[in-house]
């Protein structure tokens, strides 16, 4: 009886309901912070213009989350969960981090004198904007003991970064391209953190890809005039 109530306790702890709403919470709090911390609007240098492509489907909120799979299964010898939530990111906002980023590089790279008298228009066709988080486990209750294996992991729907280029002369096109990088974002998996403390360390390490993607971008750039 000792056992089954501790273990009752745990996992009631463990599957207490995390609703999409409450998730979304947890993303909206950590962007907001950023928002109010950095200048995202910053407007770009005279010799870069950055668009994002009709394509591009804007959000009326930072983040919309969506429950992909809700399941709890409580047998007698063997309980089973897992609660899985889909996060997608207001592309606008990850366009302005991707800008702030890329501009602060650009300057410190040099750019404008490597261009020469030209000018950068890029267009952004995609960029890396949801994440699945997902909590699941199973617990094996025995005569004189238990066993519980719990884990939280995000995932990011990882997808290639395609920006278009232009050079532009005297209202004259120099050149063009279309640059092709790789999301490098890697899933992440709570080691003894709160919910949305795990959340939001994901958050920042997305945004640490983003600025190594805004570098590849003009790195890129650079070897190409």
């Amino acid at each position: 009886m000792k056992y089954f109530l501790i273990i009752f306790s745990l996992l009631i702890l463990l599957t207490s309901c995390l609703g999409e709403k409450k998730y979304a919470n947890f993303v909206y709090n950590k962007y907001s912070s950023q928002t109010q911390a950095a200048d995202l609007t910053k407007d770009a240098p005279d010799y870069i213009s950055v668009k994002a492509d009709s394509s591009i489907s804007k959000l009326d909120t930072l983040v919309v989350a969506k429950k992909l799979k809700s399941q709890f299964i409580p047998a007698i010898l063997y309980w089973q969960w897992e609660n899985t939530i889909r996060c997608e990111l207001d592309p606008k906002i990850s366009i302005q981090t991707f800008n702030k980023y890329l501009f602060s590089y650009a300057d410190s790279a040099n750019l404008k004198e490597r261009l020469n008298g030209q000018k950068l228009e890029l267009l952004v066709n995609d960029l890396p904007n949801s994440f699945v988080y997902t909590r699941k486990g199973n617990s094996i209750i025995l005569l004189i003991a238990y066993t519980v294996n719990d884990t939280e992991t995000i995932f990011p729907e990882n997808k290639d970064v395609k920006i278009s280029y232009r050079l532009v002369k005297d209202n004259i096109e120099t050149k063009k391209g279309t640059l092709l990088i790789p999301d490098e974002t890697q899933p992440m998996q709570n080691i003894w953190k709160s919910t949305q403390k795990f959340t939001w360390s994901y958050m920042s390490q997305y945004d640490n890809n983003l600025q190594k993607l805004s570098k590849n971008v003009i790195d890129k750039i650079l070897t190409e005039i």
